[in-house]
């Protein structure tokens, strides 16, 4: 799979992730290759949006390719050239840091204040209410934000980001990397890498308990994290195994990554909020709603968490 270079203008809609189709025979820094090439082509798909348009997308999308890419560092990295996520991965998590900022005003803007304070409603805000006043100075706060993740997206160093990642992706896309980082021991085959992977993410999530109401806020933080992680494996590698199984485990597993990042949404904005100049009876009031909205956001999480301990494991079975 070839990079997709950055477009110029900014595209109809904002540009998601690709559905990756590797190939068994692949080498695992193959792989990786036809992956980070994705990532790219997401990335600099979405830079132009994120510039100049006003859908918060553009930058989620952004974000989530960052994500992504990342994972699949985690994921190869004894098949990767030694210095190359020395090297790449402070630069990732240099952009991720500048678009997260800006991407946690947004969901507080768009996604998280509405379910607050309108339950649903499509009734329009009205001025001079709580929402409004919340929302005005969210957006005041974000403005600066906003204004450093552009300033990161047009610099010399993102450039050079995407420069280094397109140059490294092409060699490895025609062959694998000459010494791995930490040896060359290690099994080359890609399902029983795949395999291999899929169970250690997928153990490190199962450590934890079996009723969520047990874990403090940031406990449920790693427990995200990890199926987040887990989540990403399993998309990459999918197509490598018997769809009915793995469609199964990656859509549970979804729903739970779904309810943790809300979840972590509704932690966040208590944080963001309480830095805002708002009366205290408003800040109050969000306490108070957000309180709600947990309970119910942790009975779904708790909900899928218990349908994915009891779905099979799709890469223990018969493989292609």
């Amino acid at each position: 799979m070839q990079a997709r270079p950055p477009v110029i203008g900014i595209p109809r809609s904002p540009y998601k992730a690709a559905t990756m189709m590797l190939d068994p025979k692949m080498h695992p820094a193959q792989a990786f290759a036809a992956i980070a090439g994705a990532c790219l082509a997401q990335l600099g798909s979405n830079s132009a949006g994120a510039l100049e348009g006003e859908d918060p997308e553009y930058i989620h999308q952004m974000r989530v390719a960052l994500r992504r890419l990342r994972s699949a560092l985690r994921l190869f990295r004894p098949h990767l050239p030694v210095d190359f996520a020395t090297r790449i991965g402070p630069e990732l998590g240099w952009l991720t840091a500048r678009l997260g900022t800006v991407r946690d005003w947004d969901v507080l803007l768009v996604e998280t204040l509405p379910r607050l304070f309108r339950a649903g409603s499509n009734a329009p805000v009205r001025a001079g209410s709580s929402e409004h006043r919340l929302a005005q100075a969210v957006r005041l706060q974000a403005a600066p934000q906003r204004r450093a993740a552009a300033a990161a997206l047009r610099s010399r160093r993102y450039r050079a980001l995407l420069q280094d990642l397109a140059g490294t992706i092409a060699l490895m896309q025609v062959r694998p990397a000459g010494k791995a980082a930490r040896g060359t021991a290690r099994a080359t085959r890609l399902l029983a890498y795949a395999a291999s992977r899929l169970e250690r993410a997928d153990l490190k999530l199962r450590a934890a308990p079996a009723d969520l109401h047990e874990l403090n806020p940031a406990e449920r933080h790693e427990l995200r994290i990890a199926a987040k992680r887990l989540r990403y494996a399993v998309e990459f590698f999918v197509a490598l195994f018997p769809p009915k199984h793995a469609r199964r485990y990656a859509q549970v597993l979804a729903d739970l990554q779904t309810a943790l990042g809300t979840l972590n949404d509704e932690a966040s904005a208590l944080t963001l909020l309480e830095t805002l100049p708002v009366p205290a009876a408003t800040l109050a009031s969000a306490r108070r709603r957000l309180a709600a909205c947990e309970a119910a956001t942790l009975q779904e999480a708790q909900a899928a968490w218990t349908r994915l301990t009891d779905t099979p494991r799709f890469w223990r079975g018969k493989r292609r």
